[in-house]
């Protein structure tokens, strides 16, 4: 059936069914008839039908063998048994017929009118004598002919053998039913019975119709307009003659009507029927058309839907014929391989792929098609290797499909450029294999740094983690459990010992107030671990935020300050020991610094790298404390610094001017990040005498304050005037929140981080005694002035130098 298709494209394959078994039904009438003839012949009954010429048994004979070849031609496609059946018996009849002709013609008896011994007695006329007629017997060496090479590349011819022989007995059928004896009274028709001549037309007519698609008669299985006209006249035009005519000789032999009524009469008939039959095809054929019109129609709009589709998807699509040439290259297409679309329309698939690979795809694609798999999924074979026409590669991935069009299969691949995905892919796997490593470099970070750290997981504190020095300050290794950081403060400090403002009591309650969100700077507590170990603590806790900016965890570093606390008290009660406790505060610092540094280092390398967001935020506070905790050892320095040399400081000439100068040009980036401005009042041309370095120290210590707590948008006043005839009086001037009598009154004490509750920006607590020792080392003296809500007024007096000269201006 499929070859048949192919053969007639637009053939339908249930009209060639249908004809295929009504040929098989022609081979089958006709097998009956040959029967009847032969069972009347051995009954007695010469006819079928009284009137009619009796049929030679031969005659019959030959009918029932050539309806079984028309019989076993259904079945021989797949049966090659039926196949010999049907050759053998068309040979038969071919023969049978072919050595009647030769005996009528030429002479010699074979004997084929005597291998059926005749029935009853006939009567004596010549009709009934001899072999069966010339005109039966060339119709059955026609038609066996035409049965035998039907299967054969001269199919044509045997549709002609059979159209030949139809013709023949029609001419006789026709003779007969007309009753026009100059039809039957020639020698070659003389013979042929009415049955003979049926049994040859149903034959002949078998013979078309079961192989329908091919040859004369393939246009009765077409799905074209002229398959329908076929269908539709090829029968009229056959029967509606003959009835007419028979009609109309049998009405004038009645007497119903004479000749020209007859003529009339079946003329009026003739425009009658087929004026019916037209108005019906044309009405066929007209809703035809309009099925046919909807389906272009409907075809038509798939078709740009399709493109469409095609034109604006975001992969390429390639199509492919059955040879593998590209015959549909969308926008997409050409802008993944750079090939533009007239340039690559008609080329094979494989100049889209590097030459080495060609080879194996053909073979894949082949082995696909013969799968007959009618997709493949993308991705279903990994990525594929593609080639751009500037001839690089690059990585895809396809998914591809077959389909039939009728005219061989077609392919479509659907292409996927996945260089930016795998180099996403590779940056994600580097960038986990950092994260790993970073984490480790962490990790070891933490237990490599002279401070104990620990890091609270969630902000209940359940789960709190910690390098090694925090296990050991803080852990129960004797019971195996943990020590709660920081839980057993003393309640009071030892007798004679101070307790400093703001310290908090407990390392736990600094990390779980981190933990809420709050960040506690410079928290010192005093530890005491079941062993009896007491330490005094110093450190910071940041909180952890997670990716929508809530407090997820905190950690926490602190040292070891438990020899410089008992130091420092030490001192306070043992005033003849400033110097030892300079020189050991000097030692300390310097002990704190270098681990401190290694801290900071490691650090900036950890941020340097790739952290995750989490790890960040954990780096940064670690830096950040790093950070404060320097500041605070060098501010601390610098004080047992100046106290163990105060007397040993070298003072000289010192110019104002010069000394603002230099630092106006250090706190211009900090006054442009607060949106400050200084302005310099008072009177030029004034030297002092001090120490250049330690002066500046001071300039500076005093602007740093003035910027840090000043606020947004506001100034800073600097002024120079004559204190007296010995005295320069140098101030600074701030327009920050102020500070109360209270405050004022230990504003240069010790470590006392005044302002810290009313912004982020807090101090060591250090910078103004540090400043006020200078102060007065250099032979000056320092205070301040303040009122709340309008600012605060740094002054010092420092001693004029000898060789100033007059003041010549006012600012």
């Amino acid at each position: 059936m499929h070859s048949v298709l192919r053969d007639n494209k637009y053939a339908d394959a249930a009209l060639i069914a249908r004809y295929e078994s009504a040929g098989t039904f022609c081979g089958q009438l006709a097998i009956a008839l040959g029967l009847a003839s032969l069972v009347g012949w051995a009954a007695g009954v010469a006819t079928l039908v009284p009137g009619w010429l009796a049929m030679r048994p031969g005659a019959a004979l030959c009918l029932v063998l050539a309806g079984t070849s028309l019989f076993a031609a259904r079945k021989s496609r797949s049966d090659r048994r039926w196949r010999l059946v049907q050759l053998a018996s068309a040979t038969i009849v071919s023969a049978v017929g072919l050595a009647t002709l030769v005996e009528s013609g030429l002479g010699p008896r074979f004997g084929t009118g005597q291998f059926l011994r005749a029935g009853p007695a006939l009567p004596d006329h010549p009709l009934f004598h001899g072999a069966m007629a010339v005109a039966t017997a060339t119709n059955f060496m026609l038609l066996g002919a035409a049965v035998a090479i039907l299967d054969t590349r001269a199919r044509r011819l045997a549709q002609l053998l059979a159209l030949l022989a139809m013709g023949i007995a029609t001419l006789a059928l026709l003779g007969h039913a007309y009753g026009v004896s100059a039809l039957h009274a020639l020698r070659f028709f003389s013979t042929m019975t009415p049955h003979a001549a049926i049994g040859a037309v149903l034959v002949g007519a078998g013979a078309l119709l079961v192989r329908p698609a091919h040859g004369v008669v393939a246009v009765l299985v077409s799905g074209t307009v002229g398959g329908v006209l076929a269908r539709r006249l090829l029968p009229l035009a056959f029967a509606i003659p003959f009835v007419l005519g028979w009609l109309r000789i049998e009405g004038e032999r009645r007497a119903f009507y004479d000749s020209r009524f007859g003529v009339a009469l079946t003329s009026l008939a003739y425009m009658i029927l087929f004026s019916l039959f037209v108005w019906r095809t044309a009405e066929a054929l007209r809703r035809s058309d309009d099925l046919r019109l909807d389906a272009e129609h409907t075809k038509q709009l798939n078709q740009a839907q399709m493109s469409g589709l095609i034109e604006s998807a975001m992969d390429a699509i390639v199509m492919l014929d059955n040879a593998q040439r590209i015959i549909v290259f969308n926008p997409a297409a050409e802008k993944m391989f750079g090939c533009a679309r007239a340039d690559i329309l008609g080329s094979p698939l494989s100049k889209l792929l590097p030459q080495r690979f060609h080879t194996a795809h053909d073979a894949q694609l082949r082995a696909f098609g013969a799968s007959g798999s009618p997709s493949r999924r993308m991705g279903g074979l990994g990525s594929v290797t593609a080639m751009r026409a500037d001839g690089t590669e690059f990585p895809a991935e396809a998914s591809i499909s077959q389909f039939d069009l009728g005219q061989g299969i077609c392919y479509t691949a659907i292409v996927r450029d996945i260089t930016e995905r795998m180099r996403i892919e590779r940056e994600l796997h580097a960038s986990e294999r950092r994260e790993r490593d970073r984490s480790q470099e962490l990790s070891n970070l933490l237990f490599a740094v002279p401070a104990a750290v620990c890091i609270a997981h969630d902000a209940q504190l359940v789960d709190v983690t910690g390098n090694q020095l925090y296990d050991r300050w803080f852990r129960d290794f004797d019971a195996g459990t943990p020590h709660q950081l920081g839980a057993n403060p003393d309640a009071a400090p030892p007798e004679g010992q101070h307790q400093e403002s703001g310290a908090i009591r407990s390392g736990q309650a600094a990390l779980r107030q981190a933990a809420s969100g709050v960040e506690v700077r410079d928290y010192e507590f005093r530890h005491a671990h079941r062993n009896g170990t007491v330490r005094y603590l110093f450190g910071n806790a940041m909180p952890l935020w997670d990716e929508q900016g809530s407090a997820c965890g905190a950690i926490s570093a602190f040292v070891d300050v438990t020899e410089l606390k008992l130091s420092e008290l030490a001192m306070l009660s043992v005033t003849a020991g400033s110097v030892a406790k300079s020189d050991y505060i000097t030692h300390m610092t310097h002990e704190l610094r270098t681990p401190l540094g290694t801290m900071l280092g490691y650090a900036q390398l950890l941020e340097a790298g790739t952290p995750s967001p989490t790890q960040l935020v954990a780096i940064e506070q670690i830096i950040k404390a790093g950070w404060y905790l320097r500041d605070l050892i060098t501010e601390v320095q610098d004080l047992a610094t100046i106290e163990a040399d105060s007397a040993g400081l070298a003072c000289e000439s010192v110019s104002i001017d010069a000394l603002l100068d230099d630092l106006r040009a250090m706190i211009e980036p900090l006054l442009s990040k607060s949106g400050l401005c200084v302005t310099l009042v008072g009177t030029t041309g004034l030297d002092i005498r001090a120490n250049p370095v330690r002066i500046k120290q001071v300039m500076l210590n005093l602007l740093s304050n003035a910027i840090k707590y000043n606020r947004l948008g506001g100034s800073i006043d600097v002024s120079r005037v004559m204190d007296g005839q010995a005295q320069v009086r140098i101030g600074v001037r701030d327009t920050g929140h102020g500070l109360t009598q209270e405050e004022l009154a230990s504003l240069f004490q010790p470590f006392n981080r005044l302002g810290q509750e009313r912004g982020k920006e807090v101090g060591t607590g250090v910078g103004l005694v540090v400043t006020k020792k200078l102060v007065e080392s250099m032979g000056g003296t320092i205070g301040a002035e303040s009122e709340v809500g309008s600012g605060s007024l740094f002054w010092f007096n420092m001693p004029v130098a000898a060789e100033s000269a007059r003041p010549v201006a006012s600012a």
